[in-house]
């Protein structure tokens, strides 16, 4: 009997311990196999949008205007009429655009008021279309899609932008496209980052009536910066194609520019080491100190080809080329191939000019090698012109007539 007592108690104890085990299990590990592992209850003002929970993606189709108030992925398809997309999260968001069209008439489609980072990515071979209206009931707000915080653009679908009221895509901190198929017509600048603007890759077309690509911060040196890395650009601005208020780099890529101001405009630095650039423009490149290390680069300008102008008290007014394929067409009158306020340093490359006055600098002019052709015929030395193409003297390696 006692034999039958110690099974019964051992049975008990198993049957217990299993009892155990599952309450376990349910409470801490149910959500590994659940497909409501994201809370949606304070996400979202849906009105009448439908919305599907996906592992850990947000499907939303989209009718009316939405906020979003905590991070994660939203996949938004759908057809907003006359309303926007707000983010305002202290998280990371990122928006997979699915074929969406948003229209709004009184303000920005998409407007992050507040997030940690925003990412906007093109769901393969869809087409994703934001309209604004030519009037907004905030004009602080003056964007297309207006970011008060980093934001960057991915994927390999397309998005067209019409912005009919000012700018196209504005970031207030830091712009970045790494990919993506992107057409933006605009009233006002097209892309714009405060603090930077970054072109991974990509094909990206502007129609604009003001700049094309901006970055205005010129409080800090380090910022204020555009950076082209590679991609397809295609310009066709009223002012300026790239307007920085501090440096423009570019690495590499094909940029096209059809501007009636300049074609690339920095206050401070311009670099060229790789690419291929081809300019339209009253200027093709402006700033304080301008160095060309590679690429190749076509100007055709109605006043100067490459000018190095006193933009800003941070660098010497100077054209420095190193190396590269650079021709250059100039217009009648008052033009210069190349024209320095400061000084010239031709070390490598190939200068081809076509116009009346090749060279004009204010400092030393220094030529150390590299290949110069000048209507044609080849020579080593750096003429210097009075405007309008009258010669005050040549330089031939840096030493004054």
């Amino acid at each position: 009997m006692k034999f039958k007592k110690e099974i019964l108690f051992i049975l008990i104890g198993i049957i217990l311990l299993c009892c155990i085990l599952f309450v376990i299990y349910k409470f801490l590990y149910k959500d590994n196999n659940s497909n409501t592992n994201i809370t949606t209850s304070n996400n979202l003002s849906k009105k009448d949008s439908e919305i599907t929970i996906n592992k850990d993606i947000i499907e939303i189709n989209l009718t009316d205007s939405y906020t979003i108030t905590e991070g994660g992925n939203y996949k938004l398809s759908g057809n907003i009429e006359n309303g926007y997309l707000t983010i305002n999260t202290e998280d990371d968001v990122k928006l997979i655009l699915n074929g969406i069209t948003i229209t709004n008439k009184t303000g920005s489609c998409i407007y992050v008021e507040n997030a940690k980072n925003v990412i906007i990515e093109l769901v393969d071979d869809t087409i994703n279309t934001l309209t604004d209206g030519s009037n907004y009931s905030n004009q602080d707000i003056d964007a297309c899609i207006y970011s008060k915080d980093d934001l960057l653009i991915q994927g390999n679908g397309s998005l067209i932008i019409n912005a009919n009221y000012n700018d196209g895509i504005v970031s207030k901190d830091d712009l970045t496209i790494k990919s993506g198929n992107i057409t933006i017509t605009s009233k006002d600048d097209a892309i714009k980052g405060k603090d930077s603007v970054i072109i991974e890759g990509g094909k990206i077309t502007i129609t604009s009536e003001g700049d094309g690509i901006k970055s205005t911060n010129e409080e800090d040196i380090n910022k204020g910066i555009i950076t082209i890395n590679g991609g397809e650009i295609n310009i066709k601005s009223v002012k300026d194609g790239f307007d920085s208020t501090n440096k423009i780099i570019v690495n590499g890529g094909t940029i096209n520019i059809d501007s009636q101001d300049d074609g690339m405009h920095a206050d401070g630095y311009l670099e060229i080491n790789n690419g291929t650039i081809d300019i339209t423009g009253s200027e093709g490149l402006e700033a304080t100190y301008i160095k060309i290390n590679d690429g190749n680069i076509n100007i055709n300008a109605s006043d100067d080809g490459i000018n190095a102008a006193n933009k800003s008290n941070n660098y010497s007014v100077t054209c420095e080329i190193n190396g590269g394929n650079i021709n250059i067409k100039m217009g009648q009158g008052d033009t210069d191939g190349i024209d320095s306020n400061g000084n010239l340093y031709i070390n490598g490359g190939t200068i081809n000019i076509t116009g009346q006055s090749p060279f004009d600098y204010d400092g030393e002019a220094k030529y150390t090698g590299g290949t110069m052709i000048i209507n044609g015929e080849e020579t080593k030395e750096i003429t210097n012109q009075f405007m309008g193409g009258g010669q005050r003297g040549p330089m031939m390696n840096g030493n004054r007539r």
